[in-house]
């Protein structure tokens, strides 16, 4: 176990006393360092969020099988069963069906894989993904039938990634010293601490800046959308935070970013515009706001476009990205070849999120994946408090269809979670109003039927 692990450990006790109410928050402050091994197991490192799972399991099944939760009663959850069924046949029957065709092995890296890719076969990569995703559908389900959850969950978790990285900026800028081995023991992982022409990137307490770019983008997206809707201290509280997740933003110098974080922009923009004409509010507003950050763009044009061209100069002259594209384009071709039904969870290691789900999970698994998400983001978007949430969702998962090819990411787990959670006391809330309208009905039915007492007689007008 690891100093880092010896630290989680003693949160997991604590946290066990009283499981239903600090284990979510545990969860989420797994956030802080989810690249960070907690224990090493078979060569795989085995970070603090599946730790936590883990030990969280035992207690979820027996909360069900007791009857004291309804695991599976929320809109969509048949969607994630169907997924997850599908994605265990398919990882056991792929590297069957498919025995030796040429993959990008997982453990290994990209660049060296799309020059010389490995035959296919059954290994504990396979077997990781499935439980690990076994354990994602299982925090789902967890949340969705917590009868109360906070739309602030994701906070103290991020806020902790985003100082910690902040701080790591501080150490390799300046003077200030950071416990870079308490963060960075991972095994199997390749550290990136810079561009491959040379200049500085920061990772923070990521394995590379791109995952630092994911994790800030979506705390920026989760923050900004959290700041009108909070008050006081806690607004200021988010604006520090989102300043801090700029800040990262900006030194990880992610072309990934650059272009999911642009997109984002545009479906925010475009979202606002739908909303204001739908609903009836004013557009002016939003214009107004669109105006002053149009002219601010504009004020800062030179730095931003050097800045932009930089990024996407390194990047396209990079073998980075003629690597990673490959990777894509290959793993299009494996899911070709299998006939669309895919070689299994851990069998290939493409560079971004749909061509993994092609082709590991087929094309059965990517429509019930890609099925499941909008239906929560759609569902969840119509819950004013709980958006901030969906636009965290939307932006990793954005910033992830660009690169980052792991399905069970904290943070989308996470996200998915809460709206599971959402949605779930929205339709519980919409019952129990519409039963008690059928019960005031029902009164009010029985009052106006009922006999008129004999003997009685009801007064005539003047």
């Amino acid at each position: 176990m690891t100093p880092y692990g010896v630290l989680v450990v003693v949160a997991l006790l604590l946290a066990l006393a009283r499981w239903r109410t600090r284990i979510p928050w545990l969860l989420a402050l797994c956030l802080g360092a989810p690249a960070s091994a907690v224990v090493v197991v078979g060569g795989q490192s085995v970070a603090a969020f599946q730790v936590v799972l883990l030990a969280a399991t035992p207690l979820a099944l027996w909360t069900w099988f007791r009857g004291k939760q309804e695991p599976f009663s929320w809109p969509g959850a048949g969607l994630l069963v169907v997924f997850v069924a599908w994605c265990t046949f398919i990882t056991v029957a792929g590297p069957v069906f498919f025995d030796g065709t040429d993959v990008l092995l997982p453990d290994g890296g990209i660049d060296e894989q799309v020059a010389d890719p490995t035959p296919l076969e059954f290994g504990v990569s396979n077997l990781a993904q499935v439980v690990y995703l076994g354990l994602s559908a299982l925090l789902i389900c967890l949340f969705a039938g917590y009868r109360r959850l906070s739309p602030h969950l994701l906070a103290p978790g991020l806020g902790v990634a985003m100082l910690l990285s902040l701080w790591r900026l501080g150490s390799e800028q300046g003077p200030l010293p950071f416990p870079t081995t308490f963060f960075d023991n991972s095994i199997g992982i390749d550290y990136i601490d810079g561009a491959a022409g040379g200049g500085y990137r920061l990772r923070g307490v990521f394995p590379e800046p791109s995952t630092l770019a994911l994790y800030s983008l979506g705390t920026l997206a989760y923050a900004l959308a959290m700041v009108p809707r909070t008050r006081g201290w806690t607004r200021i509280g988010y604006l520090a935070l989102a300043a801090a997740a700029g800040t990262n933003l900006f030194w990880a110098r992610s072309g990934t970013a650059l272009v999911a974080g642009g997109t984002v922009l545009a479906l925010a923009l475009v979202v606002a515009l739908v909303r204001a004409v739908r609903h009836g509010i004013a557009v002016m507003p939003v214009a107004f706001a669109t105006c002053v950050a149009a002219a601010v763009a504009l004020a800062a044009s030179g730095r931003l476009l050097a800045y932009a061209g930089d990024l996407v100069g390194e990047k396209v002259v990079s073998s980075s990205y003629s690597n990673r594209t490959g990777a894509d384009v290959f793993s299009l071709g494996l899911f070709l070849d299998s006939g669309g039904l895919g070689l299994g969870l851990g069998s290939n290691r493409p560079s971004s999120l749909w061509p993994m789900l092609l082709s590991c999970t087929g094309l059965v698994g990517t429509l019930l994946y890609a099925a499941l998400v909008l239906t929560l983001v759609v569902r969840t978007a119509r819950l004013g408090p709980w958006r901030p949430v969906v636009w965290a969702l939307v932006a990793v998962t954005v910033t992830k269809s660009v690169a980052g090819s792991t399905l069970s990411d904290p943070l989308m787990m996470l996200s998915l979670g809460l709206c599971a959670h959402a949605v779930a006391r929205a339709r519980d809330d919409a019952r129990d109003d519409a039963r008690d309208d059928a019960r005031d009905g029902d009164g009010e039915a029985g009052a106006a039927e009922a006999p008129e007492p004999v003997g009685v007689s009801a007064p005539r007008a003047g």
